[in-house]
């Protein structure tokens, strides 16, 4: 599937407006939060980032013969990894006390 959508322009085109969305999404949330569009769009872009890096690694790995069912043994505990290395960057932005 991702090869299909990286191979067609008009898929490439929507996935990215999908994902733009969803940042945009984040953004709010995150503004809503800490009362800094900034901070979010900044804190956003982080979180992007890593999920991105994620679902690129999942897609390369598999691309390069590793089956789907052993990518997705591992996916909770890197994504955990990945996301508590943001956290501790971020630690303490946009909590309500």
């Amino acid at each position: 599937m991702h090869t299909l959508v990286v191979a067609t322009p008009a898929l490439r085109e929507r996935a990215f407006l999908a994902s733009r969305k969803g940042e945009e999404e984040l953004i709010r949330v995150l503004a809503e939060e800490s009362d800094d569009p900034v901070l979010a769009s900044i804190a956003a872009a982080q979180l992007i980032a890593a999920r991105n890096a994620l679902i690129e690694d999942h897609h390369r790995r598999i691309a390069a013969g590793e089956e789907p069912d052993a990518v997705a043994a591992d996916a909770a505990e890197r994504a955990g990894r990945a996301f508590d290395l943001i956290e501790k960057g971020l630690s303490g932005y946009a909590v309500k006390a």
